[in-house]
Order: C-alpha cells, then sequence, then structure tokens
C-alpha cells in the first residue's frame, strides 16, 4: 500500500477521534437493541444492549439485519454533526438498503441504496480482532465491513461519515 500523506493522516485522526473523546461517548458501539416501534409495529435498533438472538427463518434474519443497518443512519448522521459537517452518508443509503444473501453463517451481503455493497457482521465482535489504530468495537457488538472483512477498505462515504467502531476497516487511498 502507498504511504498517506500527513494531510490524509491528520484528516483521518480528526475522524477518528484523536482531537476528542466526545466520539467514544456518542459512538458506543452498536449492539442492536429491539424496541417495539408504536406506528409500524417493525422493529428498530440502538447503540446499547445485547445483540437480540437471530430469528430461525433466514427471510426474518435478513429483516433484522436489514433493520439494524437502516437504524444506524442517525448515528451517521450524529457522528459528523459532531465535528460541525452536515451528514457525509445519504439516508437514501441506509432506507434502501437491502440484504442480497448470507456471505458465511452470521456475515450478511447487503447493498446499500446507491449500490456499494458491505457485510454486516452479526456473529459477535472478538475482542483484539481490530486490524488497526483507533476505536475498538465493543465485545459481541454487531459491526459492518467491507466485503472483504474487517481488513478490507470500508467504503466511501462510510470511512469518514460514520463512527469506526461500528463500521470497521481500513482507509482507502
Amino acid at each position: 500500500m502507498r504511504r498517506l500523506s500527513i494531510a490524509g493522516l491528520l484528516v483521518a485522526c480528526l475522524f477518528s477521534g484523536c482531537a476528542s473523546d466526545k466520539r467514544r461517548e456518542t459512538s458506543a458501539s452498536i449492539s442492536p437493541q429491539p424496541s417495539a416501534s408504536s406506528s409500524t409495529g417493525t422493529r428498530s435498533y440502538g447503540p446499547r444492549g445485547s445483540p437480540p438472538a437471530l430469528p430461525t427463518a433466514k427471510e426474518e434474519q435478513k429483516l433484522v439485519v436489514e433493520n439494524f443497518f437502516k437504524s444506524l443512519e442517525p448515528l451517521c448522521r450524529d457522528f459528523t454533526a459532531q465535528f460541525g459537517n452536515p451528514p457525509l452518508v445519504e439516508a437514501k443509503r441506509f432506507s434502501e438498503a437491502k440484504v442480497t444473501k448470507e456471505q458465511s453463517p452470521g456475515k450478511w451481503l447487503l447493498e446499500d441504496g446507491e449500490g456499494i455493497e458491505l457485510v454486516v457482521d452479526t456473529t459477535g465482535w472478538k475482542a483484539g480482532s481490530f486490524p488497526g489504530g483507533g476505536v475498538e468495537p465493543q465485545e459481541g457488538a454487531w459491526v459492518v465491513t467491507g466485503v472483504g472483512g474487517p481488513r478490507d477498505f470500508t467504503p466511501r462515504p462510510y470511512l469518514f461519515g460514520c463512527p469506526e467502531d461500528v463500521f470497521v476497516g481500513t482507509i482507502d487511498e
């Protein structure tokens, strides 16, 4: 890999929380916690709690994974807002996301609303699995990675538009 420029490192540092511990407070790793929605009867997921047990039926599992991903839109919006920036990830990327298949047990291939492929890993993050510096996800948390896993590039705009303890991966050039 080519080396990142100093300016690139400064930008990465700014967005990864080097300049502020506030980020660590607001981006507590996402573990989907079901909560009933009063108007639709669907479930939404928040940043606290333990991951739910996935239903046994594959179609229901896909729905839980899609809802988890869709619930990340406010987290990413709040992440960029804490730096005084507008959202970098369009809401459509979350709202129109669809799980396309189970890539391997507990790892779901998902296409966002713009056609970018990501993986939602529901196997639970293992401490010490972090591929680089930054904020490591909470033990057991569900994470989103590039198609190649946590050592793969985090697709843009998620790279700088979402917390790296939820969107786990490396920086591309």
